[in-house]
């Protein structure tokens, strides 16, 4: 994959949001990525964003979810392990909204012996990678909010 010419996105622990960022999206009484009191009115529920995540504008959509049962099972993810949502649903919105991370330019990488991916000068490289420094914890509540809509 490396030497093929594309470049790969590490979309790592640099972006993962706080646990309790996280866990405030499905738990009443929690604390708000800023600051504010979340009650049952204010976890996760279709069309509702924090104060955040309206004033950047980003919106949900006003029709009725696509997917009610993908939004379903992804409530569910969250409320069982909200942890889960620093992984995959977070590289998701790279994919989606790549200008919601905080990118440098990309490195050289190669892979060692052991199999493990390691930054490298230019002359070792076998491919280069991007690996974004954060991300817009409003925008990815945004995105969140959107996807469990039903």
């Amino acid at each position: 994959m490396l030497r093929s010419g594309v470049e790969l996105v590490l979309v790592g622990q640099p972006c993962y949001p706080p646990p309790a960022w996280v866990e405030a999206l499905f738990s009443g009484g929690a604390r708000s990525a800023e600051g504010d009191e979340l009650d049952q009115e204010s976890v996760l529920r279709p069309r509702q964003l924090s104060r955040a995540a309206q004033a950047t504008g980003v919106g949900v959509a006003e029709s009725e979810g696509a997917h009610p049962e993908a939004a379903l099972r992804l409530r569910r993810l969250g409320e069982l392990d909200p942890y889960a949502y620093c992984y995959d649903p977070l590289a998701l919105l790279y994919l989606l909204q790549p200008d919601a991370f905080d990118t440098a330019e990309s490195l050289p990488v190669r892979v060692t012996a052991d199999g493990l991916l390691e930054r490298c000068t230019e002359a070792e490289a076998q491919g280069r990678a991007l690996e974004p420094q954060g991300v817009a914890l409003a925008r990815y509540e945004a995105f969140l909010r959107q996807a469990s809509a039903i």
